[in-house]
């Protein structure tokens, strides 16, 4: 989606318009519109694989969080 103006007002109004637009798109062509992703993941896993990673990320001085982002991160730019 693209959309500009010349005002705060012009580049709403541009905006909803274009959300409109491609929400009438995706309608008339069937297909369901993109929606963002949350950003959350619920992850199951063997107890153990958990400890040893919960290891490895206080190890290195991070929360396992982090620690599983930028091992991923790493893991799909590799494979981009």
């Amino acid at each position: 989606m693209g959309f500009h103006g010349d005002s705060v007002g012009e580049v709403r109004t541009a905006f909803e318009e274009s959300v409109d637009f491609y929400l009438e798109s995706c309608a008339k062509m069937g297909h369901e519109p993109n929606k963002p992703y949350s950003g959350r993941v619920t992850l199951r896993m063997p107890p153990d694989l958990h400890a040893r990673l919960a290891v490895q990320a206080e190890a290195s001085g991070n929360s396992l969080n982090n620690w599983l982002v930028t091992a991923l991160n790493k893991s799909a730019a590799q494979h981009a």
